[in-house]
C-alpha cells in the first residue's frame, strides 16, 4: 500500500509541474510521465488525474509554436493508446477533438511532430474497423498517402507511413471503398520502392484494397498487376505471399481480370509457386490456381498446354508432406479443371492421372471435409464418364477403386449419398449426364457456379 500511495502522489505532483507555464519544469514532467507509461502497467492514477485531457490540451492550436511541447503530448497520448487494454484506447480516441489534432499534426512541418502522429494513427487504424473508419472520415487517408509519396523525408517516415496507410485500408468489415480510393495511385507507385518493408507494406494494402470488386478495378486501371507479378519472383517470402493475394483475388473476380492475370505471366510462374517451402505460398497458388480453372475451358486449356502444372498438382497432391490446408486446394484444381474443362481438356487430365489422384484425395478427405470431398467425386464422375468409351480397361480399374474407398457407416450423410449416386452413375454405361446436376439435391452440394445445373460443364465452383 505504500508503493501504491508513493506511485500515485508521484504521478499527483507530476501533472501539477507539467501544467505550469515553465518550459524547462513542463520538459521534465514529460520525462516522468512518459516513463509512468512505459511501465510494464499503466499506472491508474495516471488516468484518474487526467493524462488525456492534459495531452489533448497540449496538442491543440494554443501551443502550435511549441513543437517540442506538442511532440511530448502526442507521444504521450500515443503511449497511452497503445498500452494494451482497449479502455486505454477508448479513453484516448474518445476524447473530444484528440483524432482530428492527431490527423492535423500529419502535415506538420516538424518532421518529429509528423512522424509521431503517423505512429499514432497506425495503432489506432490497427485496433479494428470502427476507429480505422473513424480516422478515414476525418481526413487521415489522402494525407498519411502523401507521406508515402514524398520521397525527401528518409526511410522511417516511409515505413511507418506506409505501414499505417496498410493499416487504414485493412480489418473486417473492410473500408468503404470511396474511403480508401485517394490512396490506391500511391500504393501502385510504391510497388517499386527499392525498401523491402515499404514494399511489402505496399503489397499488403493493395491485397485488401484487392477485396473489394470496385478496388479491384481501380487497381488494374493504375497499372498494379504487371508491377505486382515482378514481385513474385522477389527472394522475401513476405513480399511474394501478398503479392500472390493481389493476384489470388484478381482471379477470383472477373473473367477480364482473370484473363489479364493470365496474359501477364502468371502460369509460368506457377509450378515455382506451388513448390514454394512456404505453406502460405503454396496455398494461395493453389487457390488461386483453383479458381482460374472454374471460370473458362480456354484457360484449363492454358493450364495443360503449360506442361508442368498439372502433373506438378498431382505431385503435390501424392505427397504425404503437403499440408491439409494446401491439399484441399489442389483438390480444387482438379475437380475444376475436370467441370470446366471440354472433352479434349478431359482427355488431358486422364492422360496426366487426374482420375487416379482424384480418387486417392477423396478417400483421404472423406471424413474431413463434406464440400471438398464432394468436389473430388464431382470431378471423378466426369473423368470416369470420359474413360469409359476410351480406356475400358483402365475405367474398370478406377471404378474398382472408387469402389474401395466407400465411406465409413457413420460418416457424412452428405457425402455418402453422393459417393452411391456418382458409384451408380459410372456403372450404369447408359447413363445420362444430365443427372449429375440437379438444382436441389438432397446432400446440400452447391449447384455450378454460373446457375447452370443441368449442364455438365457448368460445375465448377469459384471460391472468393
Amino acid at each position: 500500500q505504500a508503493e501504491h500511495f508513493a506511485s500515485d502522489e508521484v504521478v499527483r505532483q507530476t501533472f501539477r509541474v507539467a501544467k505550469c507555464h515553465i518550459n524547462g519544469l513542463r520538459s521534465r514532467a514529460f520525462v516522468v510521465l512518459r516513463k509512468l507509461v512505459d511501465a510494464e502497467k499503466l499506472p491508474v492514477a495516471l488516468l484518474e488525474q487526467g493524462v488525456v485531457p492534459l495531452g489533448a490540451r497540449y496538442l491543440g492550436p494554443a501551443y502550435h509554436d511549441d513543437p517540442v511541447l506538442q511532440l511530448q503530448a502526442l507521444w504521450l497520448l500515443g503511449r497511452v493508446a497503445s498500452s494494451g487494454a482497449s479502455e486505454h484506447m477508448r479513453a484516448v480516441v474518445d476524447h473530444p477533438g484528440v483524432l482530428e489534432q492527431i490527423v492535423r499534426h500529419l502535415g506538420s512541418g516538424d518532421a518529429n511532430l509528423s512522424e509521431q502522429a503517423v505512429w499514432a494513427v497506425g495503432n489506432i487504424a490497427g485496433d479494428g474497423a470502427p476507429l480505422r473508419d473513424r480516422l478515414i472520415r476525418v481526413g487521415a487517408v489522402p494525407v498519411v498517402a502523401a507521406m508515402v509519396d514524398d520521397s525527401t523525408r528518409g526511410i522511417s517516415l516511409a515505413r511507418n507511413a506506409c505501414w499505417t496507410l496498410s493499416n487504414l485500408c485493412r480489418s473486417k468489415p473492410p473500408p468503404e471503398i470511396d474511403g480508401i480510393k485517394p490512396a490506391i495511385p500511391t500504393l501502385v507507385r510504391t510497388l517499386r520502392h527499392h525498401d523491402s518493408e515499404v514494399l511489402t507494406d505496399a503489397l499488403w494494402a493493395c491485397s485488401y484494397v484487392s477485396e473489394h470488386p470496385e478496388g479491384i478495378g481501380l487497381l488494374v486501371k493504375c497499372g498494379a498487376v504487371p508491377v505486382v507479378m515482378t514481385q513474385l519472383t522477389a527472394p522475401e517470402n513476405r513480399i511474394v505471399t501478398p503479392a500472390m493475394r493481389v493476384l489470388g483475388n484478381l482471379c477470383s473476380s472477373t473473367h477480364e481480370h482473370t484473363a489479364l492475370a493470365m496474359n501477364s505471366g502468371l502460369l509460368q510462374a506457377m509450378p515455382s509457386l506451388l513448390g514454394s517451402p512456404k505453406r502460405s505460398i503454396q496455398k494461395e497458388a493453389a487457390w488461386t490456381l483453383s479458381n482460374i480453372l472454374a471460370d473458362d475451358v480456354k484457360f484449363v486449356n492454358m493450364v495443360l498446354n503449360q506442361s508442368q502444372l498439372i502433373p506438378t498438382v498431382i505431385q503435390l497432391l501424392s505427397t504425404g508432406t503437403v499440408a491439409y490446408e494446401v491439399r484441399k486446394e489442389l483438390i480444387w484444381c482438379l475437380a475444376n479443371a475436370s467441370e470446366t474443362g471440354s472433352a479434349t481438356e478431359r482427355a488431358g487430365l486422364i492422360a496426366a492421372g487426374a482420375t487416379e489422384a482424384l480418387i486417392e484425395a477423396f478417400q483421404s478427405v472423406t471424413s474431413r471435409d463434406s464440400r471438398v470431398a464432394s468436389a473430388a467425386l464431382e470431378g471423378v464422375e466426369v473423368l470416369l464418364e470420359a474413360m469409359k468409351s476410351s480406356d475400358k480397361a483402365r475405367f474398370h480399374a478406377n471404378v474398382d477403386a472408387l469402389q474401395e474407398c466407400a465411406p465409413p457407416d457413420d460418416g457424412d450423410t452428405a457425402v455418402s449419398n453422393r459417393y452411391a449416386r456418382v458409384l451408380g452413375a459410372v456403372m450404369d454405361h447408359s447413363g445420362s449426364d444430365g443427372d449429375r446436376h440437379s438444382g436441389d439435391d438432397e446432400d446440400g452440394a452447391q449447384p455450378a457456379a454460373d446457375g447452370d445445373a443441368e449442364s455438365s460443364d457448368a460445375g465448377a465452383w469459384l471460391r472468393p
